[in-house]
């Protein structure tokens, strides 16, 4: 099972293909195929939290087993959508079902706590924010954790896929790269508040890029962490950089005739730190991801020499934000350096604490280690 959702999908040959998977050995193979990779994936890795308390009670409340369901469940949920070209959706996942007035508010006043007539199963919390990146990443991150390298891909490809319009929306402001908003619907557009340029027209959101370089990061982990092939992403990745040092420059020439600070670095502003901070400067998640990212591409042999070079590259030392040293102190204590850019993106001094505890075990930032879970 898996959400088939092309974007330049023919209707038109939707009947011919259902008849073809229809087939009675077309079913067959795949009854055998869908088998053989459930039973490859439950047999990955296992954990079971007080498994006891719900053998003798199914209705056990206790924390632990809870947790460890919902963990299971969770996991299951994301398996069903393996080699999907759409990532679930953060509000409800792939199943929903009749809301039936059980769900009597939303998040939003003003957003409708029932969509159309009679009540939809299509219901769900947020509904008009789409792929609302900051809560989309948590369908992407738990698949690194958990060692689940081929269910990331269904987030990959939204990016990658989609990158052609990101980059129409950086050449709309003047600059190079590629812009991703925090809000993106199903063909890569801004579906809340849409400004003209395609930036977000709300306060708390326009200058609000820092998902895109998230992903970006998330993408070479990936591969640094689990060996996934990269090759198709690398341009998107380094785009999303790229937008970063042009948009600025370009930002702050506007205003003083300068593409840096006087201090010969690069001016983030204006920012939307953490979404909700506006005219922010140099927001730390801003700060953090550019500069994870832009040096984890220099490390590259994968890397063209041609890009090498770029603007980005050669005035990364003068002009990021700043210092490259801090950030390669970060990276050299955690094998699943995640977590780096997770903390830094909640506080400098905490991301500084976790990384430089000498008795932190390595198996806090690759949970995977451990072993998560055995179907029975």
């Amino acid at each position: 099972m898996r959400l088939e959702g092309a974007v330049a999908a023919d209707p038109q040959k939707w009947p011919a293909e259902a008849k073809s998977l229809l087939d009675a050995k077309a079913r067959e193979a795949a009854k055998a195929d869908e088998l053989k990779r459930w039973s490859e994936f439950w047999s990955r890795s296992h954990s079971h939290i007080n498994l006891q308390s719900a053998i003798h009670n199914p209705q056990s409340e206790d924390p632990g087993f809870l947790i460890g369901r919902n963990y299971r469940l969770f996991r299951y949920m994301l398996a069903c959508n393996r080699d999907g070209e759409l990532p679930l959706l953060f509000n409800g996942g792939i199943f929903t079902t009749d809301n039936s007035t059980r769900i009597k508010g939303n998040n939003n006043d003003e957003l409708p706590t029932f969509e159309g007539e009679p009540v939809t199963p299509d219901f769900r919390r947020w509904m008009g924010c789409y792929f609302m990146s900051q809560n989309q990443r948590w369908l992407g991150w738990p698949t690194l954790a958990n060692g689940d390298a081929d269910l990331l891909s269904p987030t990959t490809r939204f990016y990658r896929d989609r990158a052609k319009i990101a980059a129409d929306r950086a050449k709309n402001q003047g600059t190079a790269g590629v812009a991703y908003t925090e809000a993106l619907d199903i063909w890569g557009l801004c579906p809340v508040a849409p400004r003209p340029d395609g930036l977000c027209g709300v306060q708390h959101l326009t200058y609000h890029f820092s998902m895109g370089v998230e992903n970006a990061w998330m993408n070479l982990q990936g591969h640094d962490v689990m060996g996934i092939p990269f090759d198709k992403d690398l341009g998107w990745i380094a785009e999303a950089v790229l937008f970063y040092d042009s948009f600025y420059r370009s930002e702050h020439k506007k205003r003083t005739g300068k593409e840096l600070g006087d201090d010969g670095k690069l001016v983030m502003y204006p920012g939307n730190g953490l979404e909700l901070a506006a005219d922010a400067t140099n927001t730390i998640d801003a700060v953090a991801g550019f500069t994870r990212v832009t040096d984890s591409l220099l490390k590259l042999k994968e890397l063209p020499p041609g890009q090498r070079a770029p603007p980005w590259c050669m005035k990364r030392a003068a002009s990021s934000p700043v210092k490259s040293s801090a950030c390669h102190a970060a990276q050299k204590r955690s094998n699943f350096a995640a977590a780096d850019f997770s903390s830094a993106m909640v506080s400098s001094s905490t991301a500084s604490f976790l990384t430089s505890l000498p008795s932190l075990p390595n198996e806090i930032f690759a949970p995977a280690a451990y072993g998560m879970y055995q179907y029975e």
